[in-house]
């Protein structure tokens, strides 16, 4: 009997060991197949990469294999990417970075009419004159308007989205790319810059924001046709939108647009894209428009929302409690349009009183 119950105790132990060694092993497996694996360095796993490494599946990412058919590869980048210090960036044909920066909802190359544009610029080789991202070291970034001067290079992949470069994050509803050094502690700009993941921040200074406005691909097939899907697209190397006429809103869901040029709308009644008028802030003498005369250095009206506004009839109409806004998104594009009252965030720099 005490025999049986020393091998009932071995095999117990032999079970309990055994369940413990396969519940780490698992463990294991999972964490090599995840966005982290240990390196103490960058906290991911050097080049044994599968396919997502890092960032947001939903809007941009880091992959280890070529990028997936509904996404755009912008860039390469390094392991440095992810280490304090920052990396460099290389085009997307460089085999010596295997990192791929893969962004969704991103009108790629070709795809952004007047918006196309690249990012940012690369640096040159001094020993040639070529561009450093094609090089096995890969380059800084710098910003697009040194461009100007000839002696850098625009990296190959262009998008159509809109852009933004925030010290510190990304505003809301925007995707963050990656982030940038900034000329300054003060400065928007950057310039002879490496480059992090969105994650990354520093104490002593707000780093430059990368970020993209999402847009999704409609359905058009030719201008003025019909379409369905909200989103945008080029049909012979111009950019359409789907347009859901003057309220810009598609109710109901089965609604059918027309597909215009940004800035247009479609007049279901007419059958065709019609142009759109702002409601002001810049154009003197015209009681239907809304002036201000003193303008930011951002192109805001100074005096939005002050006495002088509300006093206006073109600035706020109160039978209709709608009021034109500065460089709001509205018919595929942005600029100064009326909107509800009650969309409006007030605050205290939005002074009634004046």
């Amino acid at each position: 009997m005490k025999k049986s119950y020393i091998m009932l105790s071995v095999v117990v132990l032999v079970l309990v060991i055994s369940s413990y060694l396969l519940h780490f092993s698992n463990n294991e497996v999972s964490v090599s197949n995840s966005i982290s694996g240990n390196n103490l360095l960058t906290g991911f796993a050097g080049l044994n990469y599968d396919e997502l490494v890092a960032g947001d599946s939903e809007s941009c990412f880091v992959y280890g294999i070529d990028c997936p058919d509904d996404a755009e590869e912008l860039f390469r980048v390094n392991d440095d990417f992810f280490s304090v210090g920052g990396g460099h960036v290389a085009e997307v044909d460089n085999d010596d970075f295997q990192l791929r920066m893969c962004c969704r909802n991103i009108l790629g190359p070709d795809n952004g009419g007047d918006r196309d544009f690249s990012l940012f610029y690369t640096g040159t080789d001094p020993s040639n004159g070529n561009a450093e991202n094609t090089k096995v070291y890969g380059s800084h970034i710098f910003a697009n308007n040194v461009a100007n001067s000839g002696d850098f290079f625009a990296l190959e992949t262009r998008m159509g989205n809109y852009i933004e470069y925030v010290a510190g994050e990304c505003p809301i509803g925007w995707n963050c790319i990656a982030k940038a050094s900034p000329l300054d502690t003060e400065g928007y700009d950057f310039y002879n810059s490496h480059i992090w993941d969105c994650n990354r921040t520093f104490d002593a200074v707000d780093m430059v924001s990368i970020c993209y406005k999402p847009e999704q691909q409609t359905d058009c097939i030719s201008y003025g046709g019909v379409c369905t899907e909200p989103g945008y697209i080029m049909i012979e190397g111009e950019l359409v939108y789907c347009s859901f006429g003057i309220d810009d809103l598609q109710d109901p869901d089965d609604e059918e647009g027309g597909c215009c040029y940004p800035g247009e709308i479609y007049d279901d009644f007419l059958g065709q894209c019609v142009e759109t008028e702002e409601c002001g802030f810049d154009i003197p003498n015209d009681k239907t428009k809304c002036y201000l005369d003193e303008i930011d250095e951002n192109g805001r009206p100074i005096k939005l929302f002050e006495k002088e506004y509300f006093d206006q009839p073109a600035c706020v109409k109160w039978d209709l409690q709608q009021s034109c806004c500065w460089n709001i998104e509205r018919f595929g594009d942005f600029g100064n349009y009326y909107c509800d009252l009650s969309s409006l965030t007030w605050t205290e720099n939005m002074n009634v009183g004046g």
